[in-house]
């Protein structure tokens, strides 16, 4: 699938070199409503021009990563039945070979069908040797060879064969109903006559990263190792295998009849079934793309695992909840996030929610961290909860002086006061506990609050719904957006050494300490949207502004550049949904709205889940 970038920033990769957990992978998935023929992917292939080529019952379709063109039985294809079983593909010829019901058998050669003499039965695989010699493995009829001669033979013609396979060494493999077979040096013979599993059932082969065969049989995948077979992991042993694929990382991946697909890694076996995403627990065919995609043929559709730039956590990942707000790292490694279903706490790779001791729900806005053992919450309804060693519990609310329980954001400030931005003002709170309550009345451009910061100089910023101000020696002082700005409303800051950057409606606003200017970075400047929610500058000074159209990567430089001369471009990218986010609404207005934790990642509540970004400098 193309990406379309806009003005590339140098330097920016995801790392495919490190093993990545399997529910990381960004996952896609197409069926008939998406114009394949059928659901039951039998087979694919790749060939060098970048097409996809799925096998179906219904034809054989190829894929350009957009839409599907399919090709079935009739004169185009020479193929005497739509039904197809097997697909291969010849990188020396630079040919695929199809294959499937009937006996039929067609090649596709420099974008040119070619059909062959059809075989006796149903053809399960094609496959061409290292020899120039075609093997069929067929349903009813057992195996049959023909040579380039044209030369035909046919043994064990009364068992079913699934799979063919050449090893390093230039042994034929072959998996069939009446065990494994092989044949080598001008004999076929039974591979294993005396083991109990493999001179049964075996339905799929692949090659290990020695070039040795792995064999899928109805107990489990066994792997050849010094001159008999091993199982490769017991907890394999009862499974019924259909396909097996081994990756650029050397992980054997498995697909199973009826229990979905395995991955066997340094990470451990890890599991993808229904219940996590996949169409369906029937796995007929697995492939890596050039680009390491991983793409699995179920009996409910294709499917993919994509490294992409973003991967999403959500409730299949054993969150409370996908709509989410706000996501802080604490000091002791432990990752916040909360939402609309409460608050969940990612540690040791896996999520657990917090709950208050009454058992009510709540929805959550805002988190931030006041000392090393407690984090205050900030919620729609709730006002603020205390979260302390693992323990939830009310903290401050309207009954207790906070003039609205909707708070959207929490600061601790250097004098260890606390402040609050709610729906109806801001309010601070004296490490003695006395409020002081800031309005309208008190100055402020509007009640409603959803951003605080504090600079470098000790003002402490408010993001309201109309417009912008700061409180320094308990006085509020408005500020106002430059007459060319079409700026009102704030929602969140970033400050650094000689200013603040703040987010708004209109742009990406920058307050400069020494002249106290205001300047405004927007469209006209090649920014994508207007309006930003959140800012956050990583470990190597890149800059990320969330929104409602996705995520934009930008740098220091750049804006510094954009502030300095008023005709310069923005340089940046823009990610979106193509780019692995699972939705592109990142979600703001509330704080922190995005976070960069202590290894430099990048985290983003979103729509659909935790977005956290793969993307390194």
């Amino acid at each position: 699938m193309c990406l379309l970038w806009v003005i590339p920033i140098d330097g920016f990769s995801v790392e495919s070199s490190q093993l990545m957990p399997l529910n990381r992978y960004f996952p896609q998935s197409w069926g008939t409503k998406d114009g394949l023929p059928h659901n039951s992917i039998h087979a694919l292939a790749q060939t060098s021009n970048g097409y996809l080529w799925a096998g179906t019952w219904e034809g054989v379709a190829r894929f350009n990563g957009q839409q599907f063109t399919v090709f079935t039985r009739g004169a185009q294809t020479g193929l005497p039945d739509s039904g197809i079983r097997s697909l291969y593909y010849n990188k020396p010829r630079d040919e695929l070979l199809v294959a499937g019901n009937r006996g039929g058998v067609t090649s596709l050669i420099a974008e040119q069908w070619h059909a062959q003499a059809p075989l006796s039965s149903m053809v399960n695989h094609a496959f061409r040797d290292s020899n120039n010699v075609l093997w069929f493995a067929l349903e009813d009829t057992g195996i049959a060879m023909r040579t380039p001669d044209g030369t035909q033979k046919e043994y064990i013609v009364n068992s079913s064969a699934y799979r063919i396979i050449e090893d390093g060494f230039g042994v034929i493999w072959f998996a069939t109903n009446q065990g494994l077979f092989k044949y080598i040096n001008d004999k076929f013979q039974l591979a294993v006559p005396d083991h109990n599993i493999l001179s049964g059932p075996s339905f799929t082969l692949a090659l290990d990263s020695k070039k040795r065969v792995l064999v899928g049989t109805e107990h489990g995948v066994w792997q050849q190792k010094n001159g008999t077979f091993a199982l490769l992991h017991s907890s394999l042993a009862d499974k019924s295998i259909s396909s097996i694929l081994l990756d650029h990382q050397n992980s054997i991946w498995v697909g199973t009849i009826n229990h979905g697909l395995y991955r066997l890694s340094d990470l451990g076996l890890e599991k993808l079934d229904a219940t996590a995403g996949l169409p369906n627990n029937r796995v007929f065919s697995l492939l890596e793309d050039l680009e390491k995609n991983i793409w699995i043929g179920t009996n409910g559709g294709l499917f993919r695992l994509r490294r992409a730039l973003f991967t999403t956590f959500s409730q299949s990942q054993g969150m409370s909840g996908d709509f989410l707000r706000t996501v802080l790292q604490t000091s002791d490694g432990k990752l916040l996030s909360g939402g609309s279903a409460g608050l969940d706490i990612f540690s040791n790779d896996a999520f657990s929610s917090a709950s208050l001791t009454t058992g009510e729900a709540f929805s959550v806005l805002s988190l931030a961290a006041v000392t090393e053992e407690v984090t205050l919450v900030g919620t729609y309804t709730k006002g603020v909860l205390r979260y302390e060693n693992d323990q939830l519990t009310p903290y401050l609310n309207r009954h207790l002086g906070l003039p609205s329980n909707e708070v959207r954001a929490i600061l601790l400030a250097s004098d260890n006061s606390v402040w609050y931005a709610t729906a109806q003002g801001v309010v601070q709170q004296t490490p003695d506990g006395k409020l002081s309550h800031f309005n309208e009345q008190n100055g402020l451009p509007a009640h409603f609050s959803m951003g605080l910061a504090e600079d470098r100089e000790g003002r402490i910023w408010i993001a309201t719904g109309i417009g912008l101000a700061y409180i320094q020696q308990g006085i509020v002082h408005v500020v106002s957006f430059p007459e060319h700005s079409d700026a009102q409303h704030a929602f969140s800051f970033s400050v650094v050494e000689k200013g603040t950057w703040i987010t708004t409606d209109r742009g990406l606003a920058y307050f400069d300490n020494a002249t106290k200017a205001l300047s405004v970075i927007e469209k006209s400047q090649g920014l994508p949207v207007d309006k930003l929610f959140s800012i956050g500058i990583d470990h190597n000074s890149g800059v990320w502004l969330s929104s409602n159209q996705g995520v934009i990567l930008t740098s220091l430089s750049s804006l510094k550049e954009c502030l300095t001369y008023p005709s310069a471009l923005l340089e940046f990218e823009h990610f979106k949904e193509e780019n692995g986010l699972a939705s592109i609404q990142i979600n703001g207005g509330s704080q922190p709205s995005q976070f960069v934790d202590v290894d430099g990642n990048v985290w983003l509540p979103t729509a659909k889940g935790l977005a956290l970004s793969l993307i390194h400098i």
